[in-house]
């Protein structure tokens, strides 16, 4: 009792606040409890409250550290040797993904899959893989039934996807953050070199255009899109690299920033809106997340600055809208000048229409295999879901759709329970980017040339695995 008073003194002279102090306290015990065995004399424990660096180092969850007797484990170097060979893995995958096949993928992501599910001993159910395997399941019985090749990776890349974003994080809450942000800056390195790679290039090819040109690796002529795709991770990663640079004071999250400028010179050069639109969009998004999920504890002082700068830009953004329908400054004329307004523009634009018109064809033909022609693009809706049920029924797209919901709340469950946490953000910031480019773009199924859902896959399995733990 005598040791528990002293603590919360010394916490609450750095929190100022009762209920955060008593919330730091109730955490360091409980962790404790589980290690109490392990405590066999007084001057243990007297040696660990000796000094404030001891009692700060409780505040923040370090009596499991200090209290746990050391244990030499002989497997900890080759697993860290594993570890980073799956970053690797993961840099070289989405750099040279679109060369790769299913196949491929399968061998080498299920090596990893094993080797991790080895060292955490326990994998959590989800309903969700048992999704995707039906699913899949009946897209390759389809392309079984059509004689298509390699129709059981086509049902193993997905749920080893999933399985691999869900071990890669672990359960071992210990550097748990670090894991994530590791992995995650690896898969989005190996995609933002590929991108830049093809932009740059591009731009010296004589049949260059700001709609398509060859791609490097291939010589495969493919839309601007295919290749903004790459840069999506990086943009998802922006209110992460802004909350940690603020937080830690890191270049390191300066130098993120600094690719995202480039991201968004290069797209802007071709008229690209994909990536400039995700990130204004997922900066809104995540400010609101972050201030509503900060205004409960914050001081008063806190609550009305917050308050006052969302009302001005609320009055801002309802100022910025009444100017552009009054076209006031010309700012209407600017923006129907603009590229923005290609396809019919960023809110009324052309792929919508595609998407309900193949949505009620879907509907039309519940048992897939519909070839029809939607507005000049040929068996095309022009969002990834509507074009699994087009070509192998409704079942399937309302399985994928209800995977994609269940994700959504994996999403809004690791936001409750960790909106403090900037790999929270990154996380759902990048899952976010990709869905938002599937459900628009012309994105094919799951195919050795089409492997982009991969990407959101592992997402949505670390995204899961970090909210259960």
């Amino acid at each position: 009792a005598a040791t528990y008073k002293k603590q919360y003194r010394f916490s609450y002279s750095y929190l100022k606040d009762e209920f955060l102090a008593q919330d730091a306290l109730q955490e360091t015990y409980v962790i404790d409890l589980d290690y109490l065995d392990e405590i066999t004399t007084l001057n243990y424990l007297d040696r660990v409250g000796s000094t404030c660096n001891a009692y700060m180092y409780c505040l923040v969850g370090g009596f499991k550290k200090v209290f746990k007797k050391e244990e030499s484990n002989p497997y900890q170097k080759l697993y860290m040797i594993i570890g980073i060979a799956a970053g690797v893995f993961l840099c070289a995958w989405s750099f040279f993904y679109i060369l790769g096949t299913l196949k491929v993928f399968c061998f080498i992501a299920g090596t990893f899959l094993i080797l991790f599910s080895i060292r955490m001993k326990v994998l959590d159910f989800d309903f969700k893989i048992i999704i995707l395997t039906i699913a899949f399941f009946l897209i390759s019985f389809h392309d079984a039934v059509f004689e298509l090749p390699d129709e059981t990776f086509k049902v193993a890349a997905p749920v080893i996807a999933y399985l691999l974003g869900q071990v890669l994080v672990g359960n071992e809450k210990d550097d748990m953050d670090k894991r994530i942000t590791f992995y995650y800056i690896m898969l989005m390195s190996g995609a933002y070199i590929h991108a830049v790679w093809n932009f740059v290039g591009g731009y010296r090819q004589p049949d260059f255009s700001t709609e398509a040109w060859s791609e490097m690796l291939t010589d495969m002529f493919m839309a601007r899109t295919a290749f903004e795709f790459d840069f999506l991770l990086t943009t998802g990663a922006v209110f992460f690299a802004i909350l940690q640079l603020i937080k830690t004071k890191k270049k390191v999250y300066f130098l993120l920033l600094l690719m995202e400028s480039v991201v968004l010179f290069l797209v802007i050069k071709v008229e690209g809106r994909y990536n400039l639109c995700i990130l204004i969009g997922e900066l809104v998004l995540f400010w609101l997340i972050w201030i509503i999920s900060h205004l409960k504890n914050s001081s008063p002082k806190l609550k009305k600055v917050f308050c006052v700068s969302t009302g001005i830009i609320v009055l801002l953004v309802l100022a910025l809208i009444v100017c552009f329908n009054k076209n006031i400054g010309g700012l209407k004329d600017l923006y129907m000048q603009s590229y923005f307004t290609g396809g019919g523009g960023v809110f009324h634009n052309v792929r919508f229409e595609i998407a309900r018109q193949g949505f009620w064809i879907m509907l039309d033909n519940p048992n897939g295999g519909a070839v029809v022609c939607i507005m000049d693009q040929s068996n095309n809706a022009h969002n990834m879901w509507i074009n699994y049920g087009l070509e192998f029924g409704v079942t399937v797209f309302l399985l994928l759709c209800l995977f994609v919901l269940f994700t959504i709340i994996d999403c809004v469950k690791l936001i409750i329970r960790k909106s403090d946490c900037a790999t929270t953000y990154l996380l759902i910031g990048g899952y976010i980017a990709i869905n938002v480019f599937l459900f628009l773009e012309a994105a094919s199924s799951l195919a050795d040339n089409a492997q982009q859902w991969l990407f959101a896959l592992v997402l949505a399995g670390m995204i899961k695995q970090a909210g259960n733990h």
